[in-house]
């Protein structure tokens, strides 16, 4: 295989690296979005989880927000709740940065030795940017500290 083969297969494998991760940021925005609206809506805890489910599902009838966009909307005004199109794009571009982060805090902690630990180091616990829970050995952070200084 060639240098220019291997950059191409490399450029290749980026883009579609690339694509799922910013699928998932969608899918993450979309669910946060749905949680949002279920909060202001005053529905409990289980029932906002099965909505923000709906929301995440809206968002495949057709490309682009519009759809998500038309159901929250819709569902706000069925519960009485008066926000605006500008109001509530606004809250899915705030949204969005912030599914952003989760998915980029995800990668960066996970890795080879998931769920392992190596020898007898302990596990540490800690949160990550967004929220994000997550256990690691200390050597996994080490690792990580160091590629990101």
């Amino acid at each position: 295989m060639t240098t220019f083969d291997e950059r191409e297969k490399g450029f290749e494998n980026k883009y579609a690296l690339d694509q799922e991760q910013e699928f998932k940021a969608v899918a993450r925005r979309n669910k946060l979005l749905g949680l949002w609206a279920a909060e202001k809506m005053g529905l409990s805890a289980e029932s906002a989880e099965t909505y923000a489910a709906a929301v995440v599902r809206a968002d495949f009838e057709q490309p682009g927000d519009d759809d998500v966009v038309r159901k929250v909307a819709g569902d706000l005004k069925g519960s009485g709740l008066t926000v605006s199109e500008g109001e509530l794009r606004s809250k899915m571009d705030e949204l969005m940065s912030h599914a952003r982060e989760q998915i980029r805090a995800a990668k960066a902690f996970s890795g080879k030795d998931k769920g392992r630990t190596r020898g007898k180091v302990r596990p540490l616990e800690f949160e990550a940017p967004g929220g994000i829970r997550a256990t690691r050995s200390f050597f996994a952070l080490s690792k990580l500290s160091a590629r990101i200084q």
